[in-house]
């Protein structure tokens, strides 16, 4: 399943989830032994600071595609990245690029204000094609021969979205989702029927999504003081 970058935001993001939805339907091949010698794993070897990206960015796995949405900070609302890679080219497409050049500063500038979708794909030969979406859904398009780390020079966002993906595929995770408001906790999606959870400390749980973990780790097995791995019959 490919992530239409086209949409408006206020499509994407429920998109971004049904992704995560159809991704892990997919994945239930995982035997429980299987599922259970994995998340020892991951037990083992995240804490909480190497697990700092996970607060950052929710992300989902899909072959070719990677979909990181980051989280809200103090000086800017989230917007969404993806990352596709297509032979020797790879392209990221950003939506909300207004609250992205809060934090990745580009030495290419034009009026963010007016495009909702930003895609920059990088070449073997250097050259970055940038496409911007405008609001009224036209495109305009420049090309720019110079690297990716002059054109990002403080944080590369090519180098952050590879990080994410190269992690989640080390890990051998689908997807990952946090939410401050919903509660203390990361939860990492090892197949569709089986998130693990990291709950450090005192479970806090929001009563909205209650019935949620309820379902999803009401026979939960611990794996460790900090690890939960539950298990959802269905997702709704």
């Amino acid at each position: 399943m490919m992530v239409n970058t086209n949409m408006k935001p206020s499509l994407l993001f429920p998109c971004l989830f049904t992704c995560l939805t159809c991704m892990v339907t997919c994945s239930n091949q995982y035997s429980s032994r299987n599922i259970h010698k994995k998340a020892v794993a991951i037990s083992e070897k995240l804490d909480s600071t190497s697990l700092q990206p996970f607060r950052d960015w929710n992300c989902v796995r899909r072959g070719v595609l990677t979909v990181l949405h980051r989280n809200n900070r103090a000086d800017s609302s989230g917007y969404t990245i993806t990352l596709e890679r297509a032979g020797d080219s790879t392209t990221i497409s950003i939506i909300k690029p207004a609250s992205f050049w809060n934090e990745f500063h580009c030495t290419y500038t034009f009026d963010t204000s007016q495009y909702w979708i930003c895609r920059f794909t990088r070449v073997k030969q250097g050259l970055v094609h940038i496409v911007a979406i405008g609001n009224d859904m036209t495109d305009q398009t420049f090309d720019i021969p110079i690297p990716t780390s002059q054109l990002f020079p403080n944080l590369n966002p090519f180098q952050v979205a590879d990080s994410l993906t190269t992690l989640m595929d080390d890990l051998h995770v689908l997807g990952s989702i946090y939410k401050p408001a919903s509660g203390n906790c990361i939860i990492l999606w090892l197949s569709y029927n089986y998130p693990l959870a990291y709950f450090p400390g005192k479970v806090t749980i929001s009563q909205k999504d209650s019935a949620l973990w309820q379902e999803a780790f009401t026979d939960a097995k611990r794996i460790n003081k900090d690890w939960i791995l539950g298990y959802r019959a269905r997702l709704n």
